[in-house]
């Protein structure tokens, strides 16, 4: 999100964010599992199946959906290298 403010408060025709990821998200508004040690991990079939380990999906895809729209909607390309996209909410 920072990236695309910065893109966002100096206007131009179009840009690049080359975002490098590992590991889930566990604060915020894009927020996938707990920051708890003591809680397990969800799994993509956790998600397809919507059980109990995978309470934080739905805020963070729709988080996410927004984020993607804003991007498209000012002309910007997100390169994403990412080690899991169920860890991180990107599926």
């Amino acid at each position: 999100m920072t990236a695309l403010s910065l893109i966002q408060a100096y206007p131009c025709k179009g840009s690049r964010i080359m975002l490098f990821m590992g590991g889930p998200c566990t604060n915020g508004p894009g927020q996938v599992t707990s920051i708890k040690l003591s809680d397990t991990m969800r799994s993509f079939i956790d998600i397809q199946k919507a059980n109990s380990n995978s309470t934080f999906i739905q805020k963070a895809t729709k988080y996410y959906d927004a984020l993607a729209g804003f991007a498209a909607s000012i002309n910007i390309v997100i390169d994403m290298f990412i080690t899991s996209l169920d860890q991180i909410g990107l599926m």
